[in-house]
């Protein structure tokens, strides 16, 4: 499924629930997770190599009995689309943790560039505002 917001590249549901068309890296993450809780390389990525300019990459490992999710991400958008990433994140963590049966731990995100641009500026500074944080 291709979206109009993200330049009409393929949506984030196709790329974990059937990467390339070709693979549910969900399905692969949960099967290696139950397979072994410890293992060290139960990472799947949301970047397909022939069409994109960077997404997201999720890595999942157990840490004292709890399944954490680690996100790389090349760019976020803070003042459009930072609030769905984080909320699909942690679903996709929680979803991740009841098929493995390993508590849901920490969501951390590592960004090379966390932004927002101009034309959200009003509604970032509402969102802050709401917040008490100007």
């Amino acid at each position: 499924m291709h979206v109009k917001e993200l330049h009409n590249e393929t949506s984030y549901a196709s790329r974990l629930f059937s990467y390339m068309g070709q693979k549910d890296q969900m399905k692969w993450v949960i099967d290696r997770l139950n397979e072994n809780p410890h293992t060290r390389s139960a990472t799947v990525t949301t970047f397909e190599p022939l069409t994109d300019e960077g997404y997201i990459s999720l890595d999942f490992q157990e840490e004292a009995g709890n399944l954490n999710l680690t996100v790389y991400c090349r760019a976020l958008d803070f003042g459009c689309k930072a609030y769905i990433h984080l909320v699909m994140l942690q679903t996709i963590l929680q979803t991740v943790s009841e098929k493995t049966g390993m508590p849901p731990g920490r969501l951390t995100l590592l960004i090379k560039s966390a932004h927002d641009y101009r034309k959200d500026e009003s509604k970032v500074q509402g969102i802050l505002t709401a917040e008490g944080a100007v």
